[in-house]
């Protein structure tokens, strides 16, 4: 019965929290870099933001995943998931504030 659980586990098949924080950090980070450097990047940075987001979020909200997920890495995923993905979505944007305050 043990091997049988076994096969329908979950979190073998999610990305780890290191890999959550280390793909979204690479978006965010990268994209305030890309945006500040030049502007028109942010059009290209934020929707693939945005999209890997969008993709982590069904997951975590699937009506059969998100419970199992719950069960087997607990709450703490789900929040560290949250922060991590709103870092990526934020990050970007706010790099072209600070670029536009900087200039007259």
């Amino acid at each position: 019965m043990d091997t049988f659980v076994a096969l329908f586990e979950v979190m073998d098949k999610e990305p780890s929290l290191l890999q959550v924080w280390l793909l979204f950090l690479l978006v965010g980070v990268g994209g305030f870099l890309l945006s500040r450097y030049r502007s028109w990047l942010l059009a290209v940075v934020l929707p693939i933001a945005l999209f890997l987001a969008w993709g982590h979020l069904s997951e975590l909200h699937d009506p059969f995943v998100g419970p199992a997920i719950a069960r087997e890495a607990g709450r703490d995923y789900f929040t560290q998931s949250y922060i991590a993905m709103a870092l990526a979505v934020v990050l970007p944007p706010l790099s072209m504030i600070k670029r536009r305050r900087k200039v007259p």
